[in-house]
């Protein structure tokens, strides 16, 4: 339990970092697997579509599907109860933004 608590104590620590710094910053130079094919932005909640096999980041594809039902790679019919979490992609994307935004509120500290 109080590695959990830590963990998430890291987490939120983390994501405050992240929220500083422009999700344009975080993007330039990141992994193209971490990049929502759509935006072209970091995800955040990465999936699986099942009929065209993308990865992109779930509320992108949720936005997308609310005015249209389907996939938006090949228009195939979908829902977004379909879409198939990435957990392990996830957690490798939660830690290369939070390394970022911390690097980058290095460079504009030593820049000040």
């Amino acid at each position: 339990e109080d590695g959990a608590t830590l963990r998430a104590a890291s987490l939120r620590m983390e994501e405050a970092a992240a929220m500083e710094v422009d999700e344009d910053e975080l993007a330039e130079g990141a992994p193209e697997e971490f990049l929502d094919p759509i935006m072209q932005t970091v995800m955040r909640q990465p999936v699986r579509l099942p009929t065209s096999g993308v990865i992109a980041d779930q509320y992108i594809v949720a936005r997308h599907l609310l005015s249209d039902p389907h996939d938006p790679f090949n228009r195939a019919a979908l829902t977004e109860d379909q879409l198939q979490p990435l957990p392990d992609l996830a957690q490798r994307i939660q830690a290369y933004r939070a390394a970022r935004a911390n690097d980058i509120l290095r460079a504009r500290r030593a820049a000040a």
